[in-house]
Order: C-alpha cells, then structure tokens, then sequence
C-alpha cells in the first residue's frame, strides 16, 4: 500500500513537473512571437484617433539617439500602418497593413518565412512585394504567384 502511494506521488508529481514546463515553453513562444512582429516599445502618438490608422511622428526626434544609446536597445525602425481589405475574384479578406521602411530588421521574419523571401526595400523605388501569414493566403486561397490587382484601403 506505501508502494503504491509513493508511486502515484512520484508520478502526480512528474505529471506536473512536465506539464509546468511544457505551459512555460509555449509562453515563452507566444512571447517571442508577439515580440517579434511588434517589438518591445512602440513609440506612437497620442491622440483621441479610434482607428486603426494612426497620426504620423516625425522620423527626426531628440529623443532617438538618447534612446538607442540605452544598453539592450539592438534597433529602432519606422513604420507606417493602415486598415485595408485584400480582395480576390473569389474571396476579400480585411487586413492591417504594415509598410516598413529600408531600415526595417528582418531577422525575425527570415527565421519563422514559411515560403518565400523576404522583400527588399530602398529608399528610392516603390516596392510591390508583399508577405503576408499563411492562414491570411489559405482564407483567401492564393499562392507565390498570384498578385493584388485589387487593395482597397479603408
């Protein structure tokens, strides 16, 4: 009967030693993954706008330089969001787009790219290429080839 008991106390006990570890490991994914598309501080402006567009800040702040010279601060990027519905001749889905400058850090797209590669921007073209998840491309049942011909924004 006390094998018994140990036993099933050891066992419990493991049960919930891997289980501990396993809800730790899927945080610490959804952490980074959260981490990754948005980064740790976004600077935005503050104002009563209730949409998903927000007013811009200007690119040359004082408080740039002061800012990337805290220790741990890796990069700072711009960028530029706006709601916006993909349409297809069979399907629309609504998005929120995100336009990212030359200076934008890829490191993180090229680890988790399922297909694909990552776009590269300048400063002096327009670029046309576009990433997007593959859940939004299965809901809208398009590939690498298929193009936009058809962006409304909202």
């Amino acid at each position: 009967m006390v094998r018994v008991a140990t036993v099933s106390i050891a066992l419990g006990m493991i049960i919930m030693i891997v289980s501990i570890a396993i809800v730790t490991g899927f945080r610490t994914e959804i952490e980074s993954k959260l981490i990754g598309f948005g980064g740790h501080l976004q600077i935005s402006n503050f104002d009563s706008n209730i949409s998903y567009e927000s007013t811009p800040i200007a690119k040359e702040r004082a408080f740039l330089p002061q800012l990337l010279a805290l220790q741990g601060v890796k990069h700072i990027q711009t960028y530029a969001t706006k709601g916006g519905i993909i349409a297809t001749p069979t399907d629309n889905q609504g998005v929120y787009l995100k336009g990212v400058g030359s200076d934008f850090d890829w490191s993180f797209f090229k680890e988790n790219m399922v297909e694909g590669e990552c776009p590269v921007y300048s400063d002096t073209a327009t670029a046309i290429d576009v990433l997007i998840s593959r859940s939004l491309a299965n809901l809208l049942k398009i590939n690498r080839k298929n193009r936009f011909d058809n962006i409304t924004f909202i």
